[in-house]
């Protein structure tokens, strides 16, 4: 039969005990309580429950004029769920703790993690007094040194004629003296060390440093007053003075998600499983172009190839395009094979020249900042440890096998976590998506010079009265040899306007533009070939720096 929940309150010396207590078939004997409860009743009530396996709630108040104690026991059957204080402890507690604390100003809590322990020790040790220390240890689910320890106090404690109660509570780690403060004469000679580093100290001297030369420093010592002994100490000293700035908390700005298919970030991943060719390619054998949505992130293609350059990445990108339309925007990184422009060279590469002749605005991430180009960076990581870490590949065949394999998993089977997605995959969360605009059939190849118009270039006029402009020559003049002149550009003249103490002298027509039309297989021709010319010649400039490395004395 379940005994009702019961309460009782004692008063006892000016105080108020109040107990409440809520148990499944106790011994009703509880009920009749008249007199005031002790730790040992409090440590045998417990220890019944839980050898009986019951659940219960324990609630002990203790209150007077100046302070109050709140402690919650929950005593319940084992599990294997263990707070982080007792993971790795060998064998059962008697006890599982919680703790209760007041809002109260002025209240301080008693931790009853150790008043509870501590009560089944004495009670085990008065029960089992030939019980060793290692059996006490692996009863209470606590070290033999604590074991020890309180077995020492406890004899000790109650010789002394110390209440039970009060020895169970432990003492105090609060302290008994408050700290000495350090005179105003050594602050400020502390300053003046920070301000005037001692001599052959090439740097400001932090707080480690300051603790060695203060002891060391005439004048400290002149003062016969007692120093800091901690760096702790000079740093808030430091601190309290302005010497040491104050670092601002970074303030988290999420990214706002993109509408659907309307931003793209696209990255290369390195196929690492598949061993270097003796004979070819010595690293980077394998690589995977991988193109993911931001607004969804879908993946949107996943190419894999032995042979991704400035051409064929740009092809490779084409072919997407040709897929799925034009995205408003791109994000890439500053990888060479996107980027990279021969040394000498004043305009775009030629993959971005490509992607601004379709209207797409190109974003290039800042140098070492992969974070601006988390979505595809994540995927990465999901791609190595889901698909590359598992399957190895040791083939183009084999990669290519398994990536298109996991490619359908992504998008279709594996749930996505990202916000957007909402635990779901990404082609569920989003059946269908929006079209984007094809490719133009007609396309302008010199329209990407809109995004330089109004650019100004200074050069110098060489003793044949030229200047180079993205590796090609110009005439100026002869009479301007040595001066320097200022290039400005005008897009819709496609032209140079050469300026010489603010006037105008020429202007000279921009060399290398096609100025004609082209269809998008034409203009896809065009700019590959731009794109493998300047890889050519990005390679021979640096064939040509490691020689002369290595000719230098």
């Amino acid at each position: 039969m379940c005994v009702p929940a019961c309460s009782l309150i004692v008063h006892y010396n000016g105080s108020i005990l109040g107990w409440a207590l809520s148990v499944l078939n106790v011994c009703p004997a509880w009920d009749a309580i008249n007199r005031v409860p002790t730790a040992l009743d409090i440590a045998a009530l417990v220890h019944a429950l839980t050898a009986q396996k019951l659940y219960a709630n324990l609630f002990l108040m203790y209150h007077n004029v100046e302070s109050v104690w709140i402690t919650h026991i929950v005593t319940r059957k084992r599990s294997g769920h263990r707070t982080p204080s007792q993971q790795g402890k060998k064998g059962g507690t008697l006890l599982s703790k919680e703790s209760v604390y007041s809002d109260q100003k002025g209240v301080s809590v008693m931790a009853l993690s150790y008043y509870a322990d501590r009560a089944n020790l004495y009670r085990l040790h008065e029960l089992h007094p030939h019980w060793t220390q290692r059996h006490l240890a692996e009863a209470l689910g606590r070290s033999q040194e604590w074991v020890k320890k309180w077995l020492k106090r406890l004899r000790e404690e109650l010789e002394a004629k110390v209440p039970l109660e009060q020895v169970l509570q432990g003492h105090s780690r609060a302290r008994t003296h408050p700290p000495l403060s350090t005179h105003p004469l050594v602050i400020e000679r502390i300053l003046a060390l920070r301000d005037e580093p001692p001599e052959g100290l090439r740097r400001v001297p932090g707080p480690e440093a300051l603790l060695y030369y203060l002891p060391r420093d005439d004048d400290a010592q002149r003062l016969q007053l007692p120093l800091p002994r901690s760096s702790s100490t000079i740093y808030r000293i430091l601190k309290q003075h302005d010497r040491i700035a104050t670092r601002q908390k970074s303030v988290h700005q999420p990214m706002e998600r993109p509408a659907p298919m309307s931003s793209w970030q696209i990255d290369f991943k390195d196929v690492s499983s598949v061993p270097a060719d003796p004979e070819g390619k010595r690293q980077h054998v394998v690589e995977t172009l991988n193109i993911i949505d931001t607004g969804t992130s879908v993946l949107l293609d996943a190419q894999v190839r032995q042979d991704f350059t400035a051409e064929t990445a740009l092809a490779a990108l084409a072919q997407t395009l040709q897929r799925h339309g034009l995205p408003l925007f791109i994000t890439l990184d500053h990888d060479p094979r996107w980027v990279g422009s021969p040394q000498g060279s004043d305009f775009p590469s030629a993959l971005l020249r490509f992607c601004a002749c379709l209207g797409i605005q190109m974003q290039v991430t800042d140098p070492h900042q992969p974070q601006q180009n988390a979505f595809v960076e994540r995927y990465h990581r999901t791609y190595s440890q889901e698909c590359l870490q598992v399957e190895r590949p040791a083939s183009l065949e084999d990669t290519c096998t398994v990536t298109e394999t996991f490619v359908e998993h992504y998008n279709t089977q594996r749930p996505n976590q990202a916000l957007s997605c909402g635990n779901q995959p990404p082609r569920t969360a989003f059946p269908t998506l929006p079209h984007l605009p094809d490719l133009p059939q007609i396309i302008d190849p010199d329209a990407w010079l809109a995004e330089l118009d109004g650019l100004h270039l200074e050069r110098k006029v060489n003793r044949h009265g030229m200047v180079s402009i993205d590796l090609k020559s110009y005439y100026v003049s002869s009479q301007l040899v040595g001066h320097r002149v200022v290039l400005h550009l005008d897009a819709k003249a496609q032209c140079f306007h050469v300026l010489h103490e603010q006037h105008v002298i020429k202007s000279l027509p921009i060399k290398g533009l096609v100025g004609t039309l082209l269809t998008f297989e034409q203009f896809l021709l065009h700019m590959c070939r731009q794109a493998r010319a300047q890889q050519r010649l990005r390679s021979l400039q640096e064939r040509r720096r490691r020689t002369a490395a290595l000719a230098s004395p």
